[in-house]
């Protein structure tokens, strides 16, 4: 097998009705840099998973084994009435949480080991419209800006901050409902997206954000939020499918020194929405996502590429 579920680590950390939610959605699973302590974030939904009008509020999940088990669901004290869409970012060192908070600002905090620092706002920020943030954030290798993915009022656009004290908005990326980035050298920023047309695509920059390349398609009808981690030379790229192929949760490899795709694998075909994927402190990758329809948040442990792959087609 090219990868591999690590045998007896794949396993469901909650389900719908458990501590008396109606389900959970949108988990963002996030690292404390350094360590072996992991943090899972999630929307509690109490009535209905399919409101598109219901955000749902934030809870978190705490692990100090590399996922092996995890603490029972922790509200997070905040300012904010509402807190949704929550995604992470590491910057200088330090793992941070961004949410959004109270529909249309967002609130960001530093992560510690067993702390979680107070936080910081910039509310407001889309003026009056309705903002998700759709994965975690990248670091600008030039100039250390952190780079968030949202959309406000559906426009997907790249949200930036030079100090992570003042966040501005950048170039809207039209025809795109979502998507994640990772810089594949110090100038290329790969940007695998969802399609107004339903459809997983990667578009390329190489402006840092500011322009974008035409569509490319590489895998029609993964139609949910996609996930993209870089792990030494390769980057990962991630979809699940809705239940509507089968296909699961998919997993695409490019090979950064050659600049090409490789072959995908598919390691559960019960994968239905949203990935979040980190690299664990042994090397291996975790990867969460809801399972069913909407009735669990399951997390798997696959390991690595390590070998040689056929190139594909892209």
């Amino acid at each position: 097998m090219l990868l591999s579920i690590t045998p007896g680590t794949g396993q469901t950390i909650i389900s719908a009705y458990d501590y008396g939610h109606r389900c959970y959605k949108n988990p963002s699973l996030t690292r404390i840099h350094y360590t072996s302590t992991m943090i899972l974030f999630l929307e509690a939904h109490e009535t209905s998973c399919y409101d598109r009008y219901d955000n749902g509020n934030m809870i978190a999940l705490r692990s100090f084994n590399d996922g092996k088990t995890w603490s029972t669901p922790m509200s997070l004290r905040s300012k904010c009435k509402h807190t949704h869409s929550p995604q992470s970012f590491i910057y200088n060192n330090h793992t941070y949480i961004m949410y959004v908070c109270d529909n249309y600002g967002i609130a960001w905090r530093k992560l510690g080991n067993t702390t979680i620092s107070h936080e910081h706002y910039q509310k407001n920020l889309s003026n009056g419209l309705p903002i998700h943030i759709h994965s975690s954030g990248i670091v600008n290798p030039h100039t250390a800006a952190v780079n968030m993915p949202i959309t406000i009022g559906g426009q997907f656009m790249t949200l930036y901050s030079d100090d992570l004290v003042t966040w501005k908005t950048g170039a809207r990326v039209p025809m795109i409902m979502s998507g994640t980035f990772e810089y594949s050298d110090n100038k290329t920023m790969l940007l695998q997206t969802q399609t107004i047309f339903k459809f997983n695509a990667i578009i390329n920059s190489y402006d840092n954000g500011k322009t974008w390349s035409d569509i490319q398609t590489v895998y029609p009808f993964r139609r949910n939020k996609p996930a993209m981690i870089k792990h030494n030379d390769i980057i990962y790229s991630i979809s699940t499918d809705g239940l509507i192929t089968g296909s699961g949760l998919t997993i695409f490899i490019y090979k950064i020194s050659e600049q090409i795709w490789l072959h995908y694998y598919t390691i559960d075909t019960g994968a239905s929405y949203d990935a979040s994927v980190v690299v664990m402190h042994d090397g291996n990758l975790m990867i969460c996502y809801e399972k069913g329809w909407r009735s669990s948040i399951h997390c798997s442990v696959v390991a690595p590429y390590h070998g040689l792959m056929v190139p594909i087609d892209v």
